[in-house]
């Protein structure tokens, strides 16, 4: 077996593989003990089944060498990193990666998918990994007839108030659930690698880890994107949460300043291409929202609750700002909440 570095972090290929015994499997259990990172890939089926059998797949990650699609599938939507194809029951879908995309962020996302299932929090289930064409690819659950709730709200505005108790419960449940830590990464450690990464100076980074490191060391599920367009609404009003990739583990209150910021702090155009409706329906949703979740009725317990949510959206501002670019209006935030 080949054993590639990444990071700290070792990928064990077992593409060549045949069988593993007791005492390879206690190996591998004493090398997860001794703080060894550490994932299998490509492993045939036989030795997949000794890992679940015994039990060791639950303190060793390991992943099937992945088969050949062979299902009939229709092609559904065509995105930069994946094209998407609908199976010919309409049960699943098949998530193609394009062939720049690498095979360990393929297993990451899978995995984040499954174990944030597992966990309790309603999202979509997740297939098993394949390959075709010398791409891979994942399978999903297809929701039928879903919506966002942006787009629910976007098509009948007089549900406002229905969809945002309805947002404010979801959020309220997924993070009274305790995250595992062994499988989710630290949400404060995300974010202070953003600050490292940040064009700020030394002095002005210094106080952004300051208000990282002061946040509460707190076990709950964070979703990391969390907004009314990744929780979707099917037919029979099962809402589920989506695009997972920046799960974590952490203080609720930065899924809501994040959900606040792109709410409230965006432009009108942004607004109607991310949510298809305009700014004052957000505003509208987010009071209703915050009521719902902090448990407050008036306007002015939403003004103090929504004004301690700042310090939160500029952390996660700093996240938007190295994917993109810092606008004024970012830099502004940044610095009432966090340099002042």
């Amino acid at each position: 077996e080949r054993i590639v570095k990444d990071d700290k972090f070792y990928y064990l290929d077992f593409s060549n593989a045949f069988t593993v015994n007791f005492g390879g499997v206690r190996t591998f259990l004493r090398m997860h003990k001794n703080g060894l990172k550490f994932a299998i890939r490509n492993a045939p089926e036989e030795i997949v089944d000794v890992f679940e059998s015994t039990g060791a797949s639950k303190f060793v990650s390991i992943t099937r060498k992945p088969q050949e699609y062979l299902g009939n599938i229709v092609e559904a939507g065509e995105g930069y990193t994946a094209v998407t194809f609908n199976s010919d029951d309409n049960d699943s879908l098949f998530k193609l990666y394009n062939s720049f995309i690498d095979p360990k962020s393929v297993e990451k996302e899978r995995a984040v998918a499954k174990n944030v299932f597992l966990m309790g929090v309603p999202t979509p289930m997740v297939g098993d990994i394949y390959q075709t064409d010398g791409k891979y690819g994942i399978t999903f659950e297809v929701i039928k007839n879903k919506k966002s709730i942006a787009r629910l709200i976007a098509d009948d505005p007089s549900k406002i108030e229905e969809y945002a108790i309805l947002f404010a419960k979801m959020c309220k449940e997924l993070h009274s659930i305790d995250c595992d830590k062994s499988l989710f990464p630290n949400i404060k450690d995300i974010y202070a690698h953003e600050v490292e990464k940040s064009p700020f100076t030394d002095e002005e980074k210094a106080k952004m880890m300051s208000a990282i490191n002061a946040l509460p060391d707190k076990g709950k599920c964070v979703h990391g994107d969390l907004h009314i367009g990744n929780v979707i609404v099917d037919d029979k009003g099962d809402a589920l949460f989506i695009d997972l990739q920046d799960f974590a583990y952490g203080d609720p209150l930065l899924d809501i300043g994040t959900f606040w910021y792109v709410t409230n702090a965006t432009s009108e155009d942004m607004a109607m291409h991310m949510f298809h409706t305009d700014r004052a329906n957000l505003a509208k949703f987010w009071n209703i929202f915050v009521k719902e979740y902090f448990n407050v009725s008036t306007n002015e317990e939403v003004l103090e609750k929504t004004n301690m949510i700042k310090k939160y959206a500029a952390i996660k501002v700093i996240f938007f700002g190295n994917l993109n670019c810092y606008h004024e209006g970012m830099k502004e935030l940044i610095k009432e909440q966090l340099l002042a």
